[in-house]
């Protein structure tokens, strides 16, 4: 269960690096042709924003299924091989997949829309495609974080800094899976994660959107702080319309 785990863990920190770039680019690179304002001549921005997070989505779960679908093609053919068996021996393989497509399922879903929809956020504040990786930076930083803290849970999975980690939505899906393979935390704790972490994701999905609107078609080079202020105080005079 630890193990699988680890693999989900790394699988988080991998898929939210590779999308966060990808839904980044993907708006930037619209910004910078002016396309946006031809797709938003003929759709809401709200539409827009959910259609690139459903896109994104569908391109993850889509990667998912290639992956299930090779790896139970290859398994009757690599099954009888002696590695494998020395490698698969003593593993209870429905624990192994109990634990991964149970709540370990959750936090991975719940993470990479919480990520996805924080991408598109920053990738609206720029206009040129070589800016969106130091737009995507803090994002990069955070899933580092929280993918080490993730490592030491594997390994100390008692630690109160574990314990506090986990119950940070930004954190959570990477050291929570390894507190629930060490049964170190209760359901009523595991309950409260995901509420914690659905709510959150709600909270900054939303927030995300309300930014975007307001940026999305401002086109400047001054930097992502001041296009942050300036979609500020955009979003100020709009509400008080």
């Amino acid at each position: 269960k630890m193990w699988s785990s680890y693999v989900v863990g790394i699988a988080i920190f991998i898929f939210i690096i590779n999308y966060a770039s990808i839904i980044g680019t993907e708006i930037a690179s619209e910004k910078g042709t002016r396309i946006m304002e031809v797709i938003l001549s003929s759709v809401s921005s709200t539409v827009h924003f959910f259609g690139k997070l459903a896109g994104i989505l569908l391109v993850c779960l889509t990667q998912i299924i290639i992956y299930v679908v090779i790896a139970l093609i290859a398994y009757p053919f690599i099954k009888n091989i002696t590695f494998i068996q020395e490698l698969f021996q003593g593993i209870d393989i429905s624990a192994l997949l109990s634990n991964l497509i149970g709540t370990t399922l959750i936090y991975f879903v719940l993470g990479i829309i919480l990520y996805a929809g924080l991408a598109a956020f920053f990738g609206s504040l720029v206009t040129k495609i070589e800016d969106v990786s130091k737009a995507v930076t803090p994002l990069i930083f955070l899933a580092m974080i929280g993918f080490y803290g993730g490592l030491f849970a594997f390994a100390s999975p008692n630690q109160l800094i574990v314990k506090i980690g986990s119950q940070i939505p930004l954190f959570t899906p990477f050291i929570m899976p390894f507190r629930i393979a060490s049964e170190t935390v209760t359901t009523a704790g595991i309950v409260i994660s995901i509420i914690v972490m659905i709510v959150f994701t709600l909270l900054c999905t939303i927030l995300s959107l309300m930014m975007y609107r307001s940026n999305v078609l401002v086109y400047s080079d001054a930097g992502m702080m001041k296009t942050m202020k300036t979609s500020l105080s955009i979003l100020k005079n709009e509400r008080k319309k």
